[in-house]
């Protein structure tokens, strides 16, 4: 029973061996694989030293003794008994010996070392697809300026000429009817430090938010409903951008008003929920922009640290000094 078990350890070490250098053989034809494989035997190897509470050197010595005792003992006893004597010891006891090291040092570090390549693989799979996933936030980011950019030259187009004739007497036809307000866009960046270097949150194009985030002045206060938040990384490592959208309801008051009524207006509560959700741990900087009809009327940026809970976002007040009206 002794002899099929040893024969099976045997048989089961051919097969790894056998596998390891097939897949050698295979990477070392693709520069790709190859450098990627030695990088996570790097990393499952590291990963068995840190679980193992040792170093390199120190778990090398813990395999390396027992073989130099066996080495000492077949030394010492050829030089005291002679050569047969030392051939006897090694064939009944010093190749028992090292049969028993090896069989003791597969059970006990075995189970460690395959979890430690699994948990390799898994978290080089997951930060490869951490990854790609920042790549098409990203591009989906890049869409949508792209978007804002075709809107903005088409609102420059719709300006009038000031020193065009034609457009000169369609103004002073048009002078007597103030402009109204039908659109009201509060964009919100705010710069955070990413608990995760490697990963950025999903954009949010609608959700189901209370009317927290308001206008507030002379005239009373006007609410703003979520529009969307999207993420884009930073030039700094480590960090990116949050932006979300505020915009003005359909069923407003303010909506039909003349756009001068927008200066009865005087700070701009914010509650954001973009840097929520335990993916940041601080703010860094903020800039607040205020659109009327698409135009910009406030624009203010500032550094700030404020530090995140795991689940709320941040409240805040930005003051409309300098806002003017279009």
């Amino acid at each position: 029973m002794r002899s099929s078990f040893v024969s099976r350890i045997k048989k089961t070490l051919r097969f790894i061996g056998l596998v390891a250098i097939c897949f050698l053989l295979f990477a070392n034809a693709h520069e790709y694989l190859r450098h990627h494989f030695f990088n996570l035997i790097q990393a499952a190897w590291s990963l068995f030293i840190q679980k193992e509470g040792t170093t390199t050197p120190g778990f090398a010595s813990n395999i390396a003794w027992p073989l130099i005792s066996i080495a000492v003992a077949w030394y010492l006893i050829r030089k005291e008994r002679g050569k047969g004597a030392a051939e006897v010891h090694f064939r009944e006891e010093a190749k028992l010996a090292m049969r028993v090291i090896v069989i003791v040092a597969i059970l006990i570090y075995g189970p460690m070392a395959i979890w430690c390549v699994v948990r390799a693989v898994y978290d080089d799979h997951h930060n490869m697809a951490s990854r790609w996933q920042a790549v098409v936030n990203e591009k989906e980011n890049l869409r949508n300026e792209l978007k804002q950019r075709d809107e903005y030259i088409q609102r420059l187009k719709a300006i009038s000429c000031p020193t065009c004739p034609a457009d000169r007497q369609s103004r002073s036809q048009q002078a007597s009817v103030p402009e109204t307000i039908h659109d009201v866009l509060a964009e919100v960046r705010i710069t955070c430090d990413l608990k995760n270097p490697s990963h950025i949150p999903d954009d949010v194009m609608e959700a189901a938010e209370p009317l927290d985030s308001y206008l507030e002045g002379t005239r009373g206060k006007a609410y703003l409903e979520f529009g969307r938040a999207y993420y884009k990384r930073a030039e700094e490592e480590g960090k990116a951008i949050a932006i979300e959208d505020f915009r003005l309801p359909p069923k407003s008051d303010l909506v039909g008003n003349p756009v001068s009524s927008i200066l009865g207006y005087s700070l701009f509560h914010i509650e954001d929920r973009a840097v929520a959700g335990g993916i940041f741990s601080r703010c860094t900087f903020v800039e607040v922009t205020l659109r009327i009809n698409g135009r910009d009327v406030f624009r203010h940026a500032e550094s700030a640290v404020y530090t995140l809970g795991p689940t709320t976002g941040w409240k805040f007040d930005m003051h409309l000094i300098g806002m003017k009206a279009p």
